[in-house]
């Protein structure tokens, strides 16, 4: 529980410093590096409290783009 605790602390503050600082192709594919170490994360979240309702998550990440795409225009 410990090393879940710490692994989740350690992702948001990598997002918090992902999205406080400029954007740029080298700091997105950072981003993507991290999200794919963080998926082992995630299962074992999922394995200890169950499958996200996908209908929740598909919001959440539509969301999350709108927001995105409002304020991070190319």
């Amino acid at each position: 529980m410990n090393k879940l605790k710490v692994a989740t602390s350690e992702w948001l503050i990598s997002l918090e410093n992902f999205w406080h600082g400029e954007w740029t192709d080298e700091k997105y594919k950072k981003f993507s590096r991290m999200k794919l170490e963080y998926a082992e994360t995630e299962d074992e979240l999922a394995a200890l409290f169950g499958k996200i309702n996908e209908a929740l998550n598909r919001k959440a990440h539509d969301d999350a783009n709108r927001y995105l795409d409002r304020y991070f225009t190319s």
